[in-house]
């Protein structure tokens, strides 16, 4: 489950080197099964908000995007199924968004039912291919967190008193300028 999440311009060029083709997305399910993106706000992604897909031979099965907000992106939700592993139950409801690819796909996979093995594929996008990238290992480390003065030297602590059970049905649409008041310090959307 994602739930209540900012995602937002995954566009660095100082980015480390892409393998596996994630430049410029939000949100990525690969093969998922069963997984529910909720409330979550997606948007600056110079790819795709979310990219719903198969994974080789795995199809995407049975994934809920339900109530997040998408803009922005250059395509919002496409859905990238191969012919050899179409995917089914996939659906969609309440979503704010401009862009899907195919451009039914709001009213082919609505919820509960989803989509069936014969909805359309996306057809691929042309974007700009990705930055070729940096080592992993020349990525500039974070500034120092004021309210971590001692992060690197304090010693692990377990968590005794937990907040208690998760309600995802409670967790909420992060606000558009959650992360305006804090300063970047030159990192972008990793």
């Amino acid at each position: 489950m994602v739930a209540g999440n900012l995602v937002s311009d995954n566009n660095a060029r100082d980015t480390p080197e892409q393998a596996d083709g994630g430049f410029g997305i939000g949100i990525g399910i690969a093969g998922g099964q069963h997984n529910a993106l909720l409330r979550n706000r997606v948007s600056g992604n110079s790819r795709a908000g979310i990219v719903l897909s198969s994974y080789e031979d795995v199809p995407p099965l049975g994934n809920r995007l339900e109530h997040n907000t998408l803009s922005d992106n250059a395509v919002d939700i496409p859905y990238q199924r191969s012919p050899r592993s179409p995917g089914q139950g996939n659906c969609l409801r309440g979503n704010t968004l401009h862009r899907t690819l195919p451009e039914d796909l709001p009213r082919t996979a609505r919820c509960p039912g989803g989509n069936s093995r014969s909805s359309a594929p996306a057809p691929r996008t042309r974007t700009a291919p990705p930055p070729a990238g940096i080592a992993f290992l020349d990525v500039t480390p974070p500034p120092a967190r004021p309210q971590l003065p001692h992060a690197r030297t304090a010693p692990a602590t377990p968590a005794l008193h937990l907040p208690g059970d998760v309600h995802p049905d409670r967790v909420p649409l992060p606000a558009p300028d959650l992360l305006a008041a804090r300063p970047r310090h030159g990192a972008t959307g990793r």
